[in-house]
């Protein structure tokens, strides 16, 4: 077992010379590597200084011109916007006051019609109160007559009969300058 054990530690022991002997190598490359990285990162002169300043300036000022290329398009459609919707305010502004101003025709308009409807509803109710009475003054004339008939001799119904077709001939003629009228 102290054998194992020993060749276990030479073995140990080797691996560690080995390590210790690559290992400056690999520190080396690591250390190139790591120079390089940062001379990539940090430029050496002036000129490429100036050159990194530059480019930033540069991607800057692209990106302002971005901003205000799309702070411009914003402003024309907002100016647009308002300008619709201003123009669609004037016009349903106009559009409410003619129509305002065609109620007002429409109802000066209604009130002259009831006005006309009502004189000639009132006209029409005195000719059908005229009409009653002719047709009462021919009912009145066609019993007269009937009653003459009946009582007179014939020379008075014939005086009698000519003074009712009159009176007839008159009511006729007043109910045809009545529907006449109509």
């Amino acid at each position: 077992m102290l054998e194992t054990a020993l060749i276990f530690a030479a073995g140990f022991l080797t691996a560690a010379v080995i390590a210790l002997m690559i290992l400056p190598g690999i520190n080396a490359r690591a250390g190139r590597l790591a120079r390089r990285r940062l001379a990539a990162q940090f430029p050496i002169s002036i000129e490429e200084l100036t050159a990194q300043m530059d480019y930033v300036r540069a991607e800057g000022a692209v990106e302002i011109r971005k901003l205000e290329r799309q702070v411009e398009k914003e402003r024309a459609a907002l100016a647009q916007a308002r300008a619709a919707a201003g123009s669609t305010d004037v016009a349903r502004r106009r559009e409410t006051l003619d129509i305002s101003a065609e109620l007002e025709q429409l109802k000066s308009d209604n009130a002259v019609l009831l006005t006309e409807r009502d004189a000639l509803e009132q006209d029409r109710d005195e000719r059908r109160i005229a009409v009653a009475s002719l047709e009462t003054r021919l009912e009145g004339a066609n019993s007269s007559l009937a009653a003459l008939r009946r009582s007179s001799a014939p020379a008075e119904i014939a005086r009698e009969n000519a003074l009712l077709r009159a009176r007839i001939e008159a009511v006729a003629t007043d109910i045809v300058a009545l529907a006449n009228a109509r």
